[in-house]
């Protein structure tokens, strides 16, 4: 049976290693969920997870190209 490799942008991430991943703290991460800024998904009363993906366009680009553009 051949093997199925997910897309490393669809890999689910933990807390602790969403903040390791973008380089903050876990309740930075906690925060940005709570204000509506980072998706995340709650799998049973305690299990959080967020996808890469998610968490790569939680950022916002700070060049001023980016600014002119409109993003």
């Amino acid at each position: 049976m051949p093997t199925t490799i997910t897309p490393v942008e669809d890999c689910w991430l933990n807390i602790p290693q969403a903040g390791e991943h973008i380089g903050t703290t876990e309740w930075t991460i906690r925060r940005m969920i709570a204000r509506g800024e980072l998706k995340a998904t709650r799998f049973g009363p305690k299990l959080i997870r967020i996808k890469r993906s998610d968490l790569d366009k939680a950022g916002k680009p700070v060049t001023r190209v980016a600014e002119l553009l409109g993003a």
